[in-house]
């Protein structure tokens, strides 16, 4: 048996017995080792002792009953394992700052009038995998790591690498590359000091990520769910010194091929950018002369360079873009790649007071429009770049932790298949957006993990896309079917539940999190998946789930009071619970059929695993 497979076994025996009285030494006994050895082996896999992964699923199945149920109390701690009622209202009190009558009391207050019956859909999907067809994964392509100075700083590095390991993407996107943060200032008539942005490169490029330059010097923003901002820091502009920006800018591309080589450097992409107000309606002629002169440099001294540009900002019905494209076509300077940033905002006159559009459609749309569009002017599909996109521009809003915040990922990246290389959600750590005012535990930041390190549901939307095969069997608006080349199947699929209407009218006045839940409606959905021409007796089947219910860092921070700043212990604690629960299961294949149904809360993501029973594959967290 390997350690896979040892841990499954050891973590299944536990769940089906949790009720009974379980120790060590029954562990010993079942697996035929010894307690130490059992005990080492848990805390090393599951960063936590055996007693307190025990305690956690009691827990879990405790709340889920005085949720859900009307049994006493008292039958609630024997269901959940506990020898008593004293110890588990002791227990429950230590855990969750109260006692278990009043935890659900509170439940039963906030939810009280007659109890509606939750809505449930179901959706029969068939896929044949004998008819298979390749696809481009477009959202690991690049990983928006934010400006330049961020990177100097170890605990954000630590962020990236983490991400780098378990996403294993390919660009890493930095911006704001010349400023004073960075010893670089082309107001000042001086050579140039590249020392800190060498050590950034050099980082990047040691752990295997490939530079993506955004030119830009992009304001500092932290912006509230209103569009009021938290902190508007400007930076020096490069048009009023244009003539010593152009001498830095080539300095620094003769440097960089000086140091790292030419054949390195080509892999780069090199992006420009037009940090847009508000109220711009277009590039200006000084703007134009910039971008055209940044152009000039680096196909200069890179001929063979990728350079695209310039970020735009869609909320106008893409008529920047198209003026910009119109007045390109008139030179000889023609962008490698076109880059959007893609945030659901209509801030025309006409619009309504809360500029935010709650499209469940908007990404899709606007790939459409944006595909036809570049197309009427030359280019090619795969010339359209999203490197910027997110459900909000705000990095103080709940939707960004919580668990719809991964089915709204999940669902647009299903959609953008076959219409973009490239789908760079923004952004990677809450690190990166952190401020005077974030010194709570969560505090709606834009990152897919959270300042303590913790996976959001937004990383495990981008993890479960991960595991995808390179074969595309079947998508629809909830589901992505694909093979890969050993002959496993991974399926990904959502629930995806937006808000009320009304959430977007209170969000603007600060939403406390225990709120959150209330604006969401409760439903279910089932999937009868039907795959044709599979071969063998029986597979098996193993789901990853993020839910409401369970694995999603914001619920479970819920479930424990939502206290502001945890303790040490509790933040262990939430690291635990905050994965995929995991559950497996073997089905036989039938006239070569396999047929099987799954289930979804609202807002829930899931990752489905299926391989022949002899394969021990499988994933790993």
């Amino acid at each position: 048996m390997n350690d896979t497979d040892r841990l499954e076994a050891i973590l299944n025996y536990i769940q089906k017995n949790y009720r009974k009285k379980l120790d060590l030494k029954t562990l010993s006994n079942q697996f035929y080792l010894s307690p130490s050895y059992i005990s080492k082996y848990i805390r090393e896999n599951l960063n936590m002792g055996f007693s307190e992964y025990l305690s956690n699923i009691r827990f879990k199945h405790a709340l889920d009953e005085l949720e859900t149920t009307d049994h006493s109390v008292t039958q609630i701690a024997c269901d959940a394992g506990f020898p008593n009622l004293v110890t588990f209202n002791r227990a429950f009190r230590r855990r969750y700052g109260m006692a278990p009558t009043l935890y659900r009391k509170q439940l039963q207050s906030r939810f009280s009038g007659d109890e509606k019956k939750v809505p449930e859909m179901t959706c029969p999907v068939t896929a044949d995998t004998a008819r298979s067809q390749p696809y481009e994964k477009n959202w690991l392509k690049v990983m928006n790591l934010g400006a330049a100075e961020n990177i100097q700083m170890e605990y954000i590095r630590e962020h990236i690498l983490l991400l780098k390991q378990e996403l294993d993407f390919q660009y890493g996107r930095i911006d704001t590359l010349f400023c004073p943060e960075n010893l670089l200032d082309f107001s000042i008539q001086a050579r140039s000091n590249f020392s800190v942005l060498d050590d950034i490169l050099d980082f990047l490029i040691a752990n295997g990520i490939t530079p993506f330059l955004n030119l830009g010097l992009k304001c500092r923003k932290i912006v509230r769910p209103d569009m009021g901002f938290v902190l508007n820091r400007e930076r020096l502009s490069k048009i009023k010194h244009q003539n010593s920006y152009e001498k830095m800018l080539l300095e620094f591309i003769r440097h960089c091929i000086g140091r790292y080589g030419m054949l390195e450097v080509l892999k780069w992409r090199f992006e420009l950018w037009w940090e847009r107000g508000f109220s711009d309606t277009g590039i200006s002629r000084e703007q134009m002369a910039l971008l055209e002169m940044e152009y000039d440099c680096i196909k200069g001294c890179l001929p063979d360079a990728c350079v695209g540009g310039m970020g735009f900002n869609i909320f106008d019905n893409n008529a920047s873009l198209e003026n910009f494209l119109e007045r390109a076509h008139a030179t000889e300077r023609r962008l490698d790649f076109i880059s959007v940033s893609m945030y659901p905002y209509n801030l025309e006159e006409s619009a309504a007071e809360n500029k935010l559009m709650p499209d469940e459609d908007f990404v899709e749309n606007e790939l459409l429009a944006l595909r036809k569009l570049l197309a009427e002017y030359g280019y090619a599909p795969d010339a359209l770049w999203v490197t910027e996109w997110n459900l909000s521009v705000s990095s103080r809003t709940w939707q960004n932790d919580i668990c719809y915040k991964g089915a709204y990922m999940v669902r647009n990246l299903i959609a953008s298949v076959g219409k973009t290389p490239c789908m760079a959600y923004w952004m990677c750590t809450d690190r990166t957006e952190e401020y005077f005012d974030s010194v709570d535990f969560l505090y709606g930041g834009g990152g897919m993990i959270s300042s303590s390190g913790l996976r959001k549901a937004a990383f495990y939307a981008l993890w479960f896309m991960k595991q995808l095969g390179g074969q595309l069997l079947a998508k629809g608006e909830n589901y992505i079917i694909t093979a890969s080349k050993s002959n496993g199947f991974s399926i990904v699929c959502h629930h995806m539940q937006g808000p009320a209407p009304d959430y977007y009218i209170q969000e603007d006045t600060g939403n406390p999190p225990e709120d959150m839940s209330m604006y969401f409606p409760d439903s279910r959905r089932s999937f009868s998946f039907r795959l044709l021409g599979m071969t063998g007796r029986s597979c098996r089947l193993k789901k990853y789930c993020i839910r409401p219910s369970g694995g999603s860092l914001f619920e479970e921070w819920g479930r424990r009071g939502f206290h502001k700043t945890p303790a040490l212990k509790e933040i262990d604690d939430l690291r635990a619970a905050a994965m995929p629960l995991i559950e497996s299961s073997d089905i036989a294949i039938k006239r070569g059929e396999l047929q099987f149904e799954t289930q979804l809360e609202a807002n829930e993501i899931q990752l489905i695993c299926i391989v022949q029973s002899e394969d021990s594959s499988g994933f790993t967290l």
